[in-house]
Parts: C-alpha cells; structure tokens; sequence
C-alpha cells in the first residue's frame, strides 16, 4: 500500500511492472495473465516469447487515458504466475514443428498412421495440460472478485479462459480475427489455434460469437459457422466493400455489437485481425485487415452501448519488430482501461 501511496505517474516508470503502476494481485481489480505458449502454431514462431517483452516495454506508456481518464487507479497488475509454461512449450514446439514438416512434405493422413497419430495425441495432452493451468487461474483470480486478460501466446489459450468465465455466467464472445479458427481439429490435434473457437463455440453457456475482420477460412469452416444460429460472421471482405460504398465504420460497429446477444461479453483479440503491415512477425499473416482505429472505436462502441466486458485475451502478437510490441502495449492499455470502465469502475 505505501508503494501505491508513492507513485507518481509523471516520474519515470519501474520496468518490469505492468505500465509501471504499483499495484499488488490483490489490491488490483484487474489482473493480466502472461501465457507463453506456442506449440501448434504451424508458419511463424515467436509468441511465446511476446508476454515478456510486452510486459518489458509496459512502462514506456503515458497514463492518461484521452476520454477516460484514470481508470487504472482502480488497479491493474500482471500475474506471471504461467511463464512456467514456457519451458514446457520450449520443449513440445520442436516436436509438433517436426510433426506438421512431415505432414506437409508428404501429404501423409495421421488418422491412417499409428505413429504420427500417437505424436498428435501427445500434443493434445500438452495443450489440455496447459488449457487446465490457464482455467485453473482464471477461476482462482475470478473467485477473488478480478476481471482478467491474457496476453499470449498461441490463441489456444482462450478456450481456458472462457472455459473459466463461462462456467459461472452466460456470455457472449467478440471475436477480432483473420480466421475463423472454427476447425473441429487440425493435422490430427484436437486442441489448436486453428481450433480455438470452434471448441469456444461447444460450451454450455455461450450465447453467441460475433467474429470480426474475417479473411481466411475453410470450406468447411464456413459450412459450420452457416449451420449455427447465434453465429455471426462480419468478413473483411464485406466490411470494406461496404465501407468503399460509403457505409460509416460507426453504421457497422452498431451492427456488430447488436449482434451480440448478452450484456456480459468477453473479448479475444487475435493480432492478425489487424492489417498485417502492423502484425507482420503475427503467426499467420493475411492482408485487408482491420485498421489499429477502428478496432479500438468498435471496443469502444461496445462500451458505449452498455455491454460490459467480463475478460478478456491479446493472442498470437509478434515480437520481430520493436512496433509490433509497442503496438501490443498500447492495445492492452485501452483494452484494459476499456474493460475498467465497462465495469462502472470510472476514473475519479
């Protein structure tokens, strides 16, 4: 507490704090979970490497949010508490990387191969070990009463954290992104980033998904996206289309969030929803994405509009570039800021 007492956000910031602020776990009303995980990732590696640096480079940003003042001073903290995880990416990634390289070179079905199907069945045990780590501090840090953000990491991750949060509530999922991620599974592997929403969409008490600046899908995604009712798909390719005839990003971001069928809403941001000359080392590229603005307008037409968000992630961020990170931070800062004020947690 008399650290908090202390701090002055016009001093020069601690590195290795969260945005520099001060604040313990548990004075904190949010928590951001760091998850360095990368193990199905299947083009361009590096994001497990991105929560560290993330957190690093926290303390270069200005505290004073423009419209909403200072609604970090209800707390913000980072939990660092899964890094551990690292190590046991670090040591699956080569074993899946090797995997996937024989399935591409040769065609080969791993359904039909004892073998490649036991190393698929050992990948998925280390997902679910990690899955359980991140749903088992998810529903620690919400028991306590937090609101909670991961940064990660493959998008994976997410399905613990709604595993979580949905297992107490009805929820809605806004879901930035350039690919559906709606595969039941993928190269034999149950649990993927390719994946992730699809096993989002099978718990009890989702109530819809409304996925955004969608680009990149398969035939099969879009069979299954078609077949579900409380499934709404905003591809870039209408978007813009719609917005080179003159339809407002505002007209569109009404449209979106009146698709969302609960007030309680959570949040997953992959990074390649964004165009991808500002994510270029993001895992799986796809130009005619989402502009860094009008993103952050549609979080906060989302607020706005009286929707309150309940947690949320910041998945699959490069790290080859120093901008690519920097971008990051100041997403997490506005999601986090955001996300307070959603939650009637207004700056004094």
């Amino acid at each position: 507490m008399l650290e908090t007492e202390r701090f002055n956000p016009e001093e020069v910031s601690r590195r290795g704090l969260l945005f520099g602020l001060p604040y313990s776990l548990e004075e904190s009303r949010l928590v951001i979970i760091g998850v360095p995980w990368e193990v199905t990732v299947t083009y361009k590696g590096g994001t497990s490497e991105t929560p560290e640096q993330v957190l690093l480079a926290s303390n270069q940003i200005d505290l004073f949010h423009p419209e909403l003042g200072t609604p970090w001073k209800s707390g913000i903290a980072w939990d660092n508490s899964l890094f551990f995880l690292k190590k046991h990416s670090q040591n699956y990634s080569p074993i899946a990387r090797q995997y996937l390289d024989v399935l591409e070179r040769t065609g080969a079905d791993p359904n039909k191969s004892p073998e490649l199907l036991n190393v698929a069945k050992n990948l998925d045990v280390a997902s679910n070990m990690m899955l359980s780590k991140v749903e088992e501090t998810v529903k620690k840090h919400r028991d306590n009463g937090k609101i909670i953000g991961l940064v990660g990491g493959e998008h994976t991750i997410s399905i613990g954290s709604v595993r979580a949060l949905s297992s107490k509530m009805p929820i809605s999922i806004l879901h930035l992104d350039a690919h559906a991620d709606m595969r039941p599974s993928y190269a034999g592997m149950q649990y993927t980033h390719a994946s992730t929403i699809y096993h989002i969409s099978r718990l009890d008490n989702i109530k819809s998904i409304t996925s955004v600046g969608i680009r990149s899908l398969s035939p099969a995604e879009f069979e299954i996206i078609s077949s579900q009712p409380n499934f709404y798909l905003f591809t870039a390719h209408r978007i813009w289309e719609r917005v080179f005839k003159g339809v407002t990003w505002d007209q569109l971001a009404e449209e979106i969030i009146s698709s969302i069928d609960t007030d309680d809403v959570y949040v997953t941001f992959d990074i390649d929803s964004l165009e991808s000359s500002l994510c270029p080392s993001t895992g799986t590229p796809v130009p005619g994405g989402l502009t860094y603005a009008q993103a952050i307008y549609l979080i906060k037409k989302l607020v706005w509009k009286g929707r309150r968000i309940v947690g949320f992630d910041i998945v699959e961020g490069g790290n080859k570039f120093p901008f690519e990170i920097d971008l990051i931070v100041n997403l997490l800062f506005e999601l986090s800021c955001w996300t307070l004020y959603s939650q009637n947690e207004k700056s004094s």
